[in-house]
């Protein structure tokens, strides 16, 4: 049987970190897997994403067709911070090329008489505005591409999803179904394994028969012991297994500064400090046997 890294062991790695009692009823389950939740996303999540290492990179929803006379484009929903790795155009051959970025203020050097293909963008709020603005010939040959990184989900029991069993073509049988998962409701896939990465998002339940659930489609690489939750939510902490520790002390420092125990929060920002410097080692570089090499750009115009 597999290693289980679930929000089951990372509560019970908080609870001893933090030598909390297991009849204490200052802080439940639901409490420590929120403060979870904000020590990954405001914590660990900065500090892998400093690493330019492409974690949590995703081109998951972040296809948008092209649109003849329409400008501005919407950043995806779930993009971290409404961040972009890139905003690129991918012709019928799939080949892409890059958009060049401008500055707001720059707009009024860019005003193209009429409409054309795209060759910049800017932002304006959530959303990118190309110019010049797609003309029906760029609509039909192109689509716009911003690969993002994903925010990673909020933290759940495991009580409050499901774990896969088996598939059989567009349906999905689990192991058991919290009554929160029903028929019509907005669901991610997660992988069990590896980094917890959702293997397909906000997937709609189309139908609904005891433990077996009906989709449109099942992600290819899905897998028995993967997850099934509520879109936006995980039984696992999605980021690599060795960080999970790091994870859990974060948290038990968080629940001891609360209730005053001052050396255990010295004690722990020791060991913060520690376990930090070695993630930083564990994830960058991510591939050992190449160094980065700078390239020039090759622009299509």
């Amino acid at each position: 049987m597999s290693e289980s890294f679930t929000t089951e062991e990372l509560l019970s790695d908080i609870k001893q970190r933090a030598m909390v009692p297991t009849d204490q009823t200052t802080f439940t389950s639901s409490d420590l897997l929120r403060f979870a939740t904000d020590e990954l996303r405001m914590a660990l999540l900065p500090t892998l994403l400093a690493e330019r290492e492409e974690f949590y990179l995703s081109e998951t929803g972040a296809t948008q067709s092209i649109v003849a006379s329409q400008a501005a484009y919407q950043i995806p929903a779930r993009a971290v911070g409404q961040m972009l790795r890139d905003v690129l155009l991918v012709d019928s051959d799939s080949r892409v090329y890059n958009l060049k970025r401008i500055e707001y203020d720059e707009i009024p050097n860019y005003q193209f008489s009429g409409t054309g293909t795209p060759e910049f963008f800017c932002l304006r709020n959530n959303k990118i505005v190309l110019f010049p603005t797609p003309s029906t010939t760029a609509a039909s040959a192109y689509d716009l591409l911003t690969p993002y990184y994903t925010r990673p989900s909020k933290l759940i029991e495991v009580t409050a999803a499901a774990q896969v069993a088996s598939m059989a073509g567009s349906t999905v049988t689990v192991t058991s179904l919290p009554s929160t998962i029903a028929n019509g409701a907005s669901i991610d896939f997660i992988r069990d394994t590896g980094g917890f990465e959702c293997l397909a998002i906000d997937q709609t339940i189309t139908g609904v028969a005891g433990t077996v659930l009906t989709f449109a489609s099942v992600p290819t690489d899905l897998t028995v012991g993967d997850w099934v939750a509520l879109a936006g939510q995980s039984p696992i902490p999605q980021l690599p297994a060795e960080l999970h520790p790091l994870l859990a002390e974060r948290v038990a420092r968080k629940v001891m500064k609360s209730i005053g125990d001052i050396n255990g929060v010295k004690m722990s920002d020791q060991i913060i400090a520690e376990m930090t410097d070695g993630a930083s080692k564990m994830t960058s570089p991510r591939v050992h046997g190449e160094s980065k090499r700078v390239v020039s750009r090759i622009f299509w115009r």
